[in-house]
């Protein structure tokens, strides 16, 4: 009799490397994006501790201390961005899709195309003044994304989707 299942080990050396993997960038002005994000989060906060100095019997920092606060948490998440969006990449291979993250701590994402459930695009005010579109990918078991890649070209974001769609539907079908 022969067992209803069985899970042959794989050598390692067997795998596919994910360095030969042809990553494509994120678009030029994803990092200009999140600049802008992380100004308008600068300008509340700052409005907001401005505000109390102005409260009567509150006493706050000196000014010289409030501004070097302020510039010393402007700087980095300005200069953050530019830094970590050139670490992003993405790479549909025949079976899956890949995603790459991290400046400090790498990400790399895999999701095949057989997990997919759902594939969407969105746009918000940055993106469309910018023609951007972020990709979410769902799979099975959660009401979020699996998989949200900002910054890409709207088109390129929507052929994707497209794709992404034609290869999920077509996997349903051989199964």
């Amino acid at each position: 009799m022969s067992p209803m299942f069985e899970n042959p080990e794989i050598s390692l050396d067997d795998l596919p490397r994910v360095e030969s993997v042809s990553w494509q960038p994120m678009d030029d002005s994803l990092a200009l994006q999140l600049v802008i994000q992380q100004l308008l989060f600068v300008f509340i906060i700052t409005a907001g501790s401005v505000g109390f100095r102005f409260m009567p019997n509150v006493t706050f920092l000196p000014a010289w201390l409030h501004l070097l606060i302020i510039v010393g948490i402007t700087i980095p998440l300005v200069v953050w961005p530019y830094l970590s969006v050139k670490k992003r990449g993405i790479a549909v291979r025949d079976k899956d899709v890949l995603y790459k993250s991290g400046l400090v701590v790498n990400r790399l994402t895999a999701i095949p195309f057989n997990r997919i459930q759902h594939v969407e695009t969105k746009q918000g005010p940055l993106d469309r003044q910018f023609e951007t579109a972020s990709l979410q990918i769902f799979t099975a078991g959660g009401s979020k994304g699996d998989l949200d890649i900002a910054g890409m070209e709207r088109d390129r974001a929507e052929s994707l989707r497209s794709m992404i769609l034609k290869r999920i539907g077509s996997s349903i079908e051989d199964s």
